[in-house]
């Protein structure tokens, strides 16, 4: 028996990362990278991190790095926020 690869007619369309980074306990950001990275994370207990997306067909990934909980609020096409007293690394993925 053969083993055939898998394979699709068209466009691919895959949800992929467009850019991630980290932010402090304090607010500051840093680390940022990928096709869409952030562009400035401030605050201190609610971070707001811009980003360049320019629609709402995304999603965030957070993983706290301190011994918090967070929750996600105010995501539009251009900032997302991120309420916590922690520090955590998060990535964008495309939705849609």
């Amino acid at each position: 028996m053969r083993l055939v690869g898998f394979s699709r007619c068209g466009a691919t369309d895959i949800p992929s990362g467009l850019g991630g980074g980290s932010a402090t306990s304090g607010g500051t950001g840093g680390d940022y990278w990928g096709g869409k990275p952030p562009i400035g994370c401030s605050g201190a207990s609610t971070k707001t991190i811009t980003h360049g997306i320019g629609d709402t067909n995304y999603t965030i990934i957070v993983t706290m790095t301190s011994n918090n909980t967070f929750y996600v609020t105010g995501k539009t096409a251009t900032q997302i926020q991120v309420v916590t007293e922690g520090s955590f690394d998060f990535v964008f993925i495309r939705t849609q």
